[in-house]
């Protein structure tokens, strides 16, 4: 009972951090005395709960996410017979790079990649390989990871693109790095059924342009466009171009 009254409080306290501990405590504690569908939705519930407020910018949920999803894969309530969903596998990467958590990204892929449905594996596993080796800064590693890859998958693809933009940027690779964006906006043009994600990755195409520019310009001018980049309201990589511009 404390379980459900936990969970409602969470869907009616959205900003309520506290509440959000209690359910997860009780959770952990109790979850074993369910059903294994009905602890899987309960799972899930917290899981989604917690990445709906760090997409939200609440960065401090981050943790609990990633303990949720660890005691989810020991208790096996993550799997569906078996199976390992390649989305779950995704957020449970980027999850822990948020953290920090590189090594542990690392003996994850190697360990769970085989609890992939088999015709993802190995797109998801060189995917994310490339991931962590970027977090890591083993640009080395990470280039023909995404270079050799075939990701049909278009949000994979869009994905490779995009940490091979940030790769030639912080290598300094400035010719490669055109040819790249011209690439990359030829892809957007072609690419169908990527309405959303068109607009995201122009926006990123667009600033990244615009930053190569202002190496070269004035410390005004560089705070024009980190107030642009601000004020952007759809691209996921505003804290990267912040970044590059000395803002964090």
């Amino acid at each position: 009972l404390s379980l459900y009254y936990y969970g409602i409080q969470v869907l009616q306290s959205p900003t309520n951090e506290q509440v959000f501990q209690q359910f997860t405590q009780t959770l952990f504690a109790h979850s074993t005395l369910f059903p294994e569908e009905e602890a899987r939705d309960l799972y899930l519930l917290a899981i989604n709960f917690g990445v709906r407020q760090v997409n939200e910018g609440q960065r401090s949920y981050f943790p609990k996410v990633m303990e949720l999803y660890r005691s989810g894969l020991e208790q096996g309530y993550l799997l569906r017979n078996g199976v390992l969903s390649r989305f779950t596998y995704h957020n449970i990467v980027a999850t822990a790079l948020q953290i920090g958590e590189l090594s542990w990204a690392e003996a994850f892929i190697e360990e769970w990649t085989n609890k992939l449905e088999r015709r993802f594996r190995d797109r998801m596993y060189h995917f994310n390989r490339a991931k962590i080796a970027y977090a890591g800064q083993r640009y080395a590693e990470a280039l023909p990871l995404l270079q050799q890859a075939n990701y049909h998958d278009p949000l994979l693809n869009l994905g490779a693109r995009t940490l091979l933009l940030k790769i030639y940027f912080e290598l300094e690779e400035w010719e490669v790095l055109q040819s790249h964006l011209d690439a990359f906006q030829n892809y957007l043009r072609r690419k169908e059924g990527i309405t959303y994600h068109r607009t995201n990755y122009r926006n990123l195409i667009r600033y990244t342009r615009q930053l190569l520019k202002t190496q070269l310009e004035s410390k005004a001018q560089r705070a024009k466009l980190r107030d642009r980049i601000l004020q952007e309201t759809t691209l996921t990589e505003k804290a990267w171009l912040l970044r590059q511009l000395g803002e964090g």
